[in-house]
């Protein structure tokens, strides 16, 4: 595909896409039952005087004289047994509930749209920048003009957006996702899952840690068509494409000339020459290793007439 007819085709897929996260209790032991203390002697007058000393909680029995009575009856203290073994109130541990379903991850993704019988470009495979947004060709047996899929890889997860180029006789376009800020470095295959089922090949990302992806801001204007135009931002250094397409129209496009002098890090400076019409339009900036997520816009104004 020449390089300005894959312009057009991201240029329908970029205004297509803007249309479009047991307890256990513990056992007293069994404790021995103390033998009875023995009778004290007789006392003079009220009763004897050798009253044993009463156990607490059922130790032996106290041997107390009766006033009137024989000296040293023995007599059971109020309190059962000595040393009766209780059951602690409340009842067996109650048995371990049964483990819950595992739920669906954060990531879990439903393809929107329809999509059936997508195949992508088997030998496709890009450099891509962390954050960068990413684009490839794709064929279908039927597809909505804009649709989502998934897709996967080793590592992570990532939503893919298609846009149908509408040629007649064909069914295909383009499919964009971006690349997480945290992809690890290194060569990956994305398997894309639509509304059809998975595709037929995968799509395979070699992710860069040696350049970044360029974050334009604002977009000087309107201009005349002869102007420079002037995009500030970030990561701009490397930048190669600089793509103007017109808003409402996706097949109306204009590329801008790359001044690599004037041109900064945190500044781009562009010209069209004259080639392009007065409208509103948005821009898709570009390096070798993906485009930029955020897309400015600008306007276009007729130039003055001598």
């Amino acid at each position: 595909m020449s390089s300005r007819l894959r312009w057009l085709c991201f240029a329908g897929l970029f205004v297509g896409a803007a249309a479009v996260l047991a307890a256990g209790c513990s056992d007293d032991t069994t404790k021995k039952v103390p033998a009875v203390g023995e009778a004290g002697e007789a006392g003079e007058g009220n009763g004897g005087t050798g009253a044993g000393t009463a156990g607490k909680g059922g130790t032996g029995g106290a041997t107390i004289t009766p006033e009137g009575g024989a000296a040293g009856q023995p007599v059971t203290t109020e309190g059962g047994a000595a040393g009766a073994t209780v059951t602690p109130e409340g009842g067996a541990a109650g048995e371990l509930g049964v483990a819950g379903a595992a739920g669906a991850g954060p990531l879990a993704c439903t393809p929107v749209g329809d999509a059936t019988g997508v195949v992508l470009d088997a030998e496709n495979q890009q450099t891509a920048c962390r954050g960068a947004l990413v684009v490839t060709d794709f064929t279908a047996t039927s597809a909505d003009d804009s649709f989502t899929c998934c897709g996967a890889t080793d590592s992570y997860e990532l939503t893919v957006n298609g846009v149908v180029n509408n040629r007649e006789g064909s069914v295909g376009g383009q499919l964009s996702l971006t690349v997480p800020a945290d992809a690890p470095a290194g060569v990956q295959s994305v398997t894309v899952t639509c509304s059809g089922g998975p595709t037929t090949y995968t799509f395979d990302l070699d992710v860069t840690t040696t350049e970044n992806a360029p974050v334009p801001g604002e977009a000087s204007g309107p201009i005349y068509p002869n102007d420079d135009l002037q995009i500030s931002g970030s990561n701009l250094n490397g930048v190669t494409t600089v793509l103007a397409i017109m808003v409402g129209d996706p097949f109306t496009t204009a590329e801008c000339q790359i001044d690599t002098e004037s041109s900064t890090d945190s500044l781009l400076v562009c010209n069209f020459d004259g080639d392009i019409e007065p409208g509103d339009y948005t821009l898709a900036i570009g390096k070798d290793c993906g485009f930029a997520t955020n897309t400015p816009s600008f306007t276009v104004i007729p130039a003055p007439s001598l």
